[in-house]
């Protein structure tokens, strides 16, 4: 069983590789990173199609439609400027981990180790709790020590279930 150290140790490793992984994405010169790209939605025999636009100058007379859709285009354009930089991701990226819904969908990991944080600084065990459980993993030693078996851990849901019944007592 893990720590609470361990475990906040792990969320905040995970955080990390995470933001920096998400970090790394957004400074790409790519279209869709570039400030001037906008996606216009133009139906053509039906059907939506998403075209990227360079509206880089588009209050000059003179503006033509460019249409930037290639990583070539982006990493040659000479007007290229990044949507975000790193301080404004990190910012975003921190208030949408305050949000339990996005970040349940978004990092599943995340939200359920923050969720086992919560849980164990919600749930302290009673002086009566902490013995029998543990009790229950000094019998469980003496039952595996006659089957000659490697160790194994008790089931979690029992433990949960005793401990849920002991807190209703």
């Amino acid at each position: 069983m893990k720590t609470e150290l361990e475990i906040q140790k792990k969320l905040k490793l995970l955080r990390e590789r995470k933001l920096k992984r998400l970090i790394r994405k957004a400074l790409r010169r790519k279209p869709h990173n570039c400030h001037f790209n906008r996606v216009h939605t133009v139906i053509q025999n039906g059907k939506s199609v998403e075209i990227p636009i360079c509206v880089a100058g588009v209050e000059r007379p003179d503006w033509k439609v460019d249409i930037c859709d290639s990583n070539q285009q982006a990493k040659t354009c000479p007007i290229f400027l990044l949507k975000q930089d790193k301080k404004a991701i990190e910012k975003e990226f921190d208030e949408q981990c305050q949000d339990t819904e996005w970040l349940k969908k978004e990092h599943p990991d995340l939200y359920l180790l923050s969720w086992v944080l919560d849980g164990v600084s919600v749930m302290r065990l009673t002086l009566k709790q902490r013995v029998l459980l543990w009790l229950m993993n000094i019998g469980s030693l003496f039952v595996r020590a006659k089957q000659k078996r490697l160790p194994m851990k008790p089931d979690p849901n029992t433990i949960i279930e005793v401990l849920n019944d002991l807190h209703e007592d």
